[in-house]
């Protein structure tokens, strides 16, 4: 992997698709449901097809569809560090590949969703514990 010091990038990592952020990390309650559930990371509102970037350099780990999720990369990074990036409608990437911050790993969509609204999911993990991925993002 290139060498990248993620700590030292906290409050400063590009992001990994331009939108308002439709929910954020947290609890969060469901408007209609009234059912509260915990995000692991951020749903940021995007265009169908938008380009989707790479936050920091890294290595891709794992490709898949996980209910929730739908298509999503994960990648990891120096230190302990992972980025997931879900409701993916492409994967421009391969398993092992190895990334640097700024490449497109996809393209934004739907998929795992039952509403069909085209949105990115994005969570930063340290091991299996997600962080609130504002904190590590540029304001």
């Amino acid at each position: 992997l290139p060498f990248f010091d993620f700590e030292s990038y906290r409050g400063r990592l590009p992001w990994p698709v331009n939108g308002p952020v439709l929910t954020r990390f947290g609890r969060y309650q469901d408007p209609d449901l009234k059912t509260w559930t915990v995000k692991r990371g951020l749903n940021i509102l995007a265009s169908q097809g938008s380009k989707v970037f790479v936050v920091a350099p890294g290595e891709v780990v794992m490709i898949d569809w996980y209910v929730g999720y739908g298509q999503f990369v994960l990648i990891r990074h120096p230190g302990g560090f992972f980025t997931l990036y879900g409701h993916l409608e492409s994967v421009l990437v391969n398993l092992e590949e190895i990334l640097f911050q700024g490449s497109v790993l996809g393209t934004v969509g739907s998929t795992g969703r039952l509403d069909g609204q085209s949105q990115l999911h994005f969570e930063i993990l340290i091991g299996e514990e997600a962080k609130d991925p504002e904190l590590w993002l540029k304001k």
